[in-house]
């Protein structure tokens, strides 16, 4: 219960877009309204709409290394980019762990 207030409170008070992501589906847990607004969306849409949909990875190779890190390792933080809902990148900082 704890631990669900801490998130939720972290979520509504970030100005930076947080996203939870299923790591069997891709598709985002949860996250605040800086995460979708940030690239165009609704929270309905969004809540659709797979990582792999809107993450620029030019390399695959760096995808899956960047997978088996955070399982090694317990966590790590990367930058990506995001493609917005009317084609534009947005750089994001991503803290990651399994």
């Amino acid at each position: 219960m704890y631990k669900d207030s801490l998130v939720e409170a972290i979520l509504s008070s970030s100005e930076d877009g947080i996203i939870f992501v299923d790591p069997e589906t891709g598709l985002p847990l949860r996250f605040n309204a800086q995460a979708h607004e940030h690239l165009g969306y609704s929270r309905e849409e969004f809540a659709q709409i797979p990582v792999s949909q809107y993450e620029v990875l030019p390399d695959v190779d760096k995808n899956a290394k960047r997978k088996q890190d955070v399982q090694n390792t317990g966590g790590t933080t990367f930058q990506t980019r995001h493609l917005k809902k009317r084609v534009r990148f947005w750089m994001w900082s991503l803290p990651a762990e399994p």
